[in-house]
């Protein structure tokens, strides 16, 4: 089992991405995940131009899936439900 270095903490505005532990226990911050206009979770990294491991790119985007889950749970099931009509003209020869 993968241990979980990362966590979220609910705000105002979305979630607080942290990393777990640290000098204050509390870890420390590496950005947000911000809900857009579409109702998914994306992240931000603040501002802090720093550089990233692939190994830390793909733990923050495990998350942000693990975080959108259930959005994207909900829209596919009403696409499912609901299948889009496509109206394809027919050519004319």
């Amino acid at each position: 089992m993968k241990q979980q270095l990362l966590e979220i903490i609910p705000e105002e505005y979305g979630y607080d991405v942290r990393v777990k532990g640290g000098p204050s226990k509390g870890g420390h911050s590496i950005g947000i995940f911000i809900r857009s206009d579409d109702g998914y979770f994306y992240y931000d990294d603040t501002g802090r131009h720093g550089l990233s491991a692939a190994y830390s790119l793909r733990m923050i985007a495990d998350l942000l899936d693990e975080v959108n889950k259930p959005w994207d749970d909900q829209i596919n099931e009403y696409f499912k439900n609901n299948p889009p009509e496509i109206n394809t003209p027919t050519p004319e020869f």
